[in-house]
């Protein structure tokens, strides 16, 4: 057997890796492809399952277009503790779920991540490193949200701890921040990010890292991603924001209000607008806006038929490759086969064609087995990994391995005769 096999190795070699080659790479595509699909779907169930019973609304304040209007209103206390009275009024509403979510950069010294990390990342404006006050610092992408974006959108931690809502507290320098899971390597748990936030010093203190995937509806994006992002924590009370020296409280202020209105789905408007007519007229406030509906149910079935093309189009794309492989298969069994026509007849006439044809099917099956556990090798290094569908690619190809097996001892014998 030993002899066969090194003397099938030096003649057939190249048709030997060829099966092997086609046969892991149609394995993977398959592999590939039903990960994707099911880590996509749960992805959908697990972000929109809960947000598609509700109807999202834009809340903006109404000094977008008017900076002069917005510096004034800034430099009076009392205009912004009526501010901060209504940011309080929509956190703690009844009608609405108040979804708080603002993407604004902070600004990171001596940052140990990569490129991939910066605001401007993939925009083509330039390098987020710069020299701030004679320091290195970096421009590092972050969210501000509050908690009931937090839970509405289902993050999770995936290492570490979930934010101290009630501790988090923009008065003071230390910080509680969460990080991407890109982040995981470059920082640690406790680790201390020092930088500054609207103009003001800050220590960030590294609480805990999203879960891999993690993502929110932003600005109409249903999946703005956060894994290279740092979330930062809104405090639970606005007051002292408004007694601030300086344009931070100001800031952080209308950073809050400018967020997203969830309604139970078919809620009319004109509940929602006499809810924020309350919190107004409570709050003495009237600088806002609400704009846009997002209906979460469209939003879903856009992203599912984008998937589901996506997938027809790669199931189609692996499916010419099978028949494709099929072909080559065939054609490689064939070439096989007329190698070995000469050792098959030697082996009639010596009388020992049983002897033969045991050795063959033991060959073919020792290929198999190296290219079976070469594909379980390979699947447990891919990004997505799933273990029933590594069991159901296992089963696919010990069936094949039989089939394959059977149809070479066929043309042996038609290539013999």
């Amino acid at each position: 057997m030993l002899d066969e096999l090194i003397c099938d190795f030096k003649s057939c070699w190249h048709l030997r890796i060829i099966k092997c080659c086609i046969v892991v790479t149609i394995a993977l595509c398959a592999y590939m492809l039903l990960s994707f699909v099911a880590s996509t779907n749960g992805a959908i169930k697990q972000s929109f399952s809960r947000q598609a019973d509700y109807d999202i609304y834009s809340l903006v304040d109404s000094f977008m277009d008017d900076p002069e209007g917005f510096y004034a209103f800034r430099q009076d206390r009392e205009k912004l503790s009526s501010l901060a009275r209504f940011d309080e009024g929509l956190s703690s509403s009844g009608c609405f779920t108040f979804l708080s979510v603002f993407d604004q950069p902070v600004t990171v010294f001596d940052f140990k991540g990569g490129e991939e990390f910066g605001y401007s990342y993939g925009m083509g404006y330039g390098s987020d490193v710069i020299d701030y006050g004679g320091r290195s610092a970096f421009n590092a992408k972050a969210v501000q949200l509050n908690r009931a974006a937090f839970d509405f959108y289902g993050l999770r931690v995936a290492k570490g701890a979930s934010l101290p809502w009630g501790d988090a507290d923009w008065n003071e320098p230390n910080l509680p921040v969460l990080l991407g899971s890109a982040y995981v390597g470059a920082y640690d748990l406790g680790d201390i990010l020092e930088g500054d936030l609207y103009g003001q010093s800050m220590r960030f203190e590294v609480m805990g890292f999203l879960e891999e995937g993690s993502s929110i509806l932003y600005q109409g994006n249903p999946a703005f991603g956060l894994d290279c992002s740092i979330v930062i924590p809104y405090p639970s009370s606005f007051e002292e924001l408004a007694n601030l020296e300086g344009s931070f409280g100001g800031i952080a202020l209308f950073a809050y209000v400018n967020g997203e209105l969830a309604v139970a789905k078919g809620t009319q408007a004109s509940v929602l607008l006499d809810a924020l007519d309350r919190i107004s007229a409570d709050s003495g406030f009237d600088g806002y806006g609400v704009a846009g509906l997002y209906d979460y149910s469209t939003k879903v079935t856009q992203i599912r038929q984008l998937i589901e093309d996506n997938v027809a189009t790669v199931g189609l794309m692996g499916a010419l490759l099978l028949g494709v492989g099929c072909v080559v298969l065939a054609a490689a069994n064939s070439a096989l086969a007329s190698g070995h026509s000469g050792r098959r007849r030697l082996a009639e006439i010596l009388g020992v064609a049983d002897v033969w044809q045991r050795e063959a099917t033991g060959m073919t099956l020792l290929w198999w087995c190296a290219t079976i556990a070469l594909t379980m090798l390979l699947t447990g290094w891919l990004p997505y990994q799933n273990l029933a569908f590594r069991f159901m690619i296992l089963g696919a190809l010990l069936l094949a391995a039989l089939i394959d097996t059977g149809f070479c001892l066929i043309q042996e014998r038609r290539v013999g005769q």
